[in-house]
């Protein structure tokens, strides 16, 4: 019945259609234009809002390509900052020493230039809420995911969760994983 109604709102009339006939004043009516109903289960929702601040867009311009473009469509569904991509051999050694990463200089996938990892938050930042990483974390996996980019999180290591950590995955790498 619904579908009936609609048609014959926003359809051009058929030929049995009164619209457009010559009975009474209504040959005088325009036939309706032709308008697109919505499919609202078929419509992409739209990135809410642009979350990344300069510093974590300068932070992420180290990084890949397929980085860049994951993170920038995640960032649009889930608020979040990047707080490392690209390290240098300082940098590196201080995160290996801290006991942040568990490789020195220059084994890292920090270590190149574009960096082939970033590590991500979600915003507000609270360190203790690991629920919140764990959202984030579906939310980086699903843009790459729809954006064909192979992508392994830290969070799914066996040993030595990482979870702000995330990399591109090498198949012709040895260490694929384990690898911050």
């Amino acid at each position: 019945m619904l579908k009936h109604l609609l048609r014959r709102l926003f359809c051009q009339p058929s030929r049995n259609s009164p619209v457009g006939d010559n009975r009474g004043d209504r040959s005088s009516v325009p036939a309706p234009a032709v308008v697109p109903i919505p499919d609202p289960i078929r419509e992409v929702p739209k990135p809410v809002a642009d979350t990344l601040s300069k510093l974590s867009r300068e932070r992420l311009s180290q990084c890949h390509p397929d980085l860049q473009r994951v993170v920038e469509l995640a960032a649009g569904r889930y608020p979040m900052a990047v707080i490392q991509g690209h390290r240098g051999e300082k940098e590196q050694n201080e995160a290996f020493s801290r006991g942040n990463s568990k490789l020195k200089w220059p084994n890292s996938k920090h270590n190149s230039l574009p960096s082939m990892a970033v590590d991500l938050v979600p915003m507000p930042l609270d360190w203790n809420n690991v629920k919140r990483f764990d959202e984030l974390a579906v939310v980086v996996k699903a843009a790459a995911k729809e954006l064909g980019v192979e992508l392994v999180w830290g969070g799914d290591w066996k040993s030595f969760k990482d979870r702000p950590h995330y990399e591109l995955r090498r198949s012709t790498s040895p260490n694929s994983s384990n690898s911050n």
